[in-house]
């Protein structure tokens, strides 16, 4: 797991983001983690990243899973602008509150429902952690400048697509795009699910996953 520039242990982010710019860093890390090509699992903007990743870097990438993300561009499915207006917080005053904001259209309404506690303690994780404003404006640029639809087609990694069927943030249409256009890509639904559908069926999201990437010889195994 890699903490992305301005994340966690990693150096604040000064100035702005591209996602070439992750890309070519997730690149080094499969370099300096021993060469080669690796197993490639990203979610949400770090979909976005992987789809970069196995663009400009495609010897570094062995099999791809992309979830709950979309191409960008003028192919994407946007969301409501309500959802993204949540997304980004509405009108909270403070970092924790903004987050709970989100929560409400990052978890399908069911999930939020039955595990209440589950998103209480995303919440106070959030607030233990907070991401500082200058990356968080920084990423939110290098997501509106994201846009890899027209080159889909050039991945040749073998490509996996997860998505909740009730996704909000990344509209479903967003995973038929991908799955149509990466060649011999793979589609899973998560029925049910929101956009963080691997918090909300974590086992199920594991056994995809298994089979997926268990084979060493190729996807599917």
């Amino acid at each position: 797991m890699v903490d992305q520039r301005g994340i966690g242990a990693s150096d604040p982010v000064e100035g702005a983001l591209s996602m070439a710019e992750l890309a070519d860093d997730m690149a080094r890390v499969i370099a300096e983690r021993g060469g080669g090509r690796a197993d490639v699992f990203g979610v949400s903007m770090g979909g976005m990243v992987a789809q970069h990743l196995a663009l400009r870097h495609p010897h570094r990438v062995r099999r791809l899973v992309l979830g709950c993300t979309g191409p960008g561009g003028p192919r994407a499915v946007r969301a409501d602008p309500e959802v993204t207006r949540a997304l980004l917080g509405g009108d909270a005053r403070d970092p924790v509150t903004a987050y709970r904001h989100a929560c409400h259209v990052m978890y399908s309404d069911s999930f939020q429902r039955a595990h209440p506690e589950v998103v209480e303690a995303a919440v106070a994780w959030r607030a233990q952690h907070l991401v500082r404003g200058p990356t968080f404006r920084a990423q939110w640029a290098a997501i509106r400048g994201h846009d890899t639809g027209g080159d889909l087609a050039r991945i040749t990694a073998p490509t996996l697509v997860l998505h909740g069927d009730r996704d909000r943030v990344m509209p479903p249409g967003n995973a038929s795009v991908l799955a149509s256009q990466i060649p011999g890509a793979q589609l899973t639904w998560f029925p049910g699910a929101g956009h963080l559908f691997f918090q909300e069926n974590p086992l199920a999201t594991d056994r995809v996953l298994a089979r997926w990437l268990g084979d060493p010889e190729g996807p599917g195994g």
